[in-house]
């Protein structure tokens, strides 16, 4: 998890150079989506008031190991399976399987590798951005709905392509979340 709190924070830094510089330009806005992506995976691993510790145990198994299974991945597409990154990237992957089934009687290599374990399912980026915004809506006295929700993360996934809508996700957070920001002018 703290992996997703470090790099949520080393984009917003690198968000405030341009930014500060007067030179905005193209990539803050996939900074701010990353941002916000890895503030929702965080949030997602530490869950809601009340969650059981078990739970937020399963949830941050889920991530460790689908982190390891990805740098077990990358280090065989970059390099061949005999490379001793490979191997030890697939040596942290086993280690990380092992834990997770000892730590949970229920978890079997098949049920991790699909993310579920002890009653938790892993959900995917915009899945989780979703639940985190839903999350939002409900603490942070925001007053967008679901379904606006939902078109903020569906405006994430287009940050870069097209200005417009950009504009439209700044001027909704400006109106879900009073006080917070002026709707765009561009």
């Amino acid at each position: 998890m703290a992996t997703y709190l470090e790099i949520g924070t080393g984009h917003l830094a690198g968000m405030s150079l341009p930014l500060n510089s007067v030179e905005v330009s193209f990539p803050p806005k996939p900074l701010a989506r990353s941002v916000i992506e890895n503030c929702a995976r965080a949030q997602w691993v530490l869950g809601r008031k009340g969650d059981k510790a078990e739970g937020r145990l399963a949830r941050a198994y889920l991530e460790e190991f689908d982190n390891s299974m990805v740098a077990k991945r990358t280090a065989g597409h970059l390099g061949r399976k005999a490379d001793p990154v490979h191997q030890a990237a697939r040596a942290r992957w086993k280690e990380v399987r092992a834990r997770v089934i000892a730590a949970f009687s229920d978890a079997t290599p098949m049920t991790i590798d699909v993310g579920e374990l002890g009653g938790e399912e892993q959900p995917g980026v915009e899945e989780c951005l979703n639940w985190f915004l839903e999350l939002l809506r409900e603490h942070a006295g925001g007053t967008f709905d679901e379904k606006q929700a939902q078109a903020l993360a569906s405006t994430f996934s287009n940050f870069g392509a097209d200005p417009s809508p950009v504009k439209a996700f700044g001027d909704a957070i400006a109106a879900a979340l009073p006080g917070t920001l002026a709707p765009s002018t561009a």
